[in-house]
């Protein structure tokens, strides 16, 4: 099974679907040149990270405001340069909007995917010690995960789930948690 198919040109606007990701061919590549080996441990750096929600305050929607991936304790974020990520989308507002340290827009799966994706395509792989995630604004943490994972990937085709976390529920508008793996 090949790791990835570009389609035609690799211009800006050469989207190819991986999974259920879409990302330009470039990028594509660019995960194909960071590539780990397969079967890679559970420690160390990888070129995705993403949050998989197992179940929903709200049926199988999920919606985030903020986003942020940590190589240290309450750190800075390290999802800059790289690409957001998300396995469906039902907003005006793009999965590039949960990485842009504003909460001024948000994220929204389908509502209709059983276990919806939200992450991040690194410019390099990183490590990732602490995951913090912010409620939207609008609604509060009704849309927010109740139970989820923490998963990276060496190479954007198989994904190793390094926490699992559960139980969250009570979130409120704008309210921010952390997580540490």
């Amino acid at each position: 099974m090949p790791i990835y198919s570009p389609k035609s040109s690799g211009g800006p606007e050469d989207i190819v679907r991986y999974g259920k990701q879409f990302l330009t061919a470039a990028q594509k590549a660019q995960a194909v040149d960071n590539i780990g080996a397969v079967g890679a441990p559970s420690s160390g750096p990888a070129i995705a990270w993403r949050i998989r929600q197992l179940v929903g305050n709200t049926v199988n929607l999920m919606a985030l405001g903020e986003v942020e991936f940590r190589g240290v304790i309450a750190g800075p974020t390290l999802a800059i340069g790289g690409t957001a990520i998300a396995s469906s989308l039902n907003s005006t507002f793009g999965p590039s909007q949960c990485f842009d340290l504003s909460n001024s827009g948000w994220w929204q799966s389908d509502g209709i995917e059983p276990n919806p994706t939200l992450g991040y395509l690194f410019a390099a792989p990183v490590d990732v010690v602490q995951v913090m995630l912010t409620a939207i604004s609008g609604g509060g943490g009704a849309a927010a995960p109740r139970d989820f994972q923490i998963q990276k990937s060496y190479n954007f085709y198989s994904w190793i789930t390094v926490s699992t976390v559960t139980n969250q529920t009570g979130w409120t508008a704008n309210e921010i948690r952390t997580f540490d793996i």
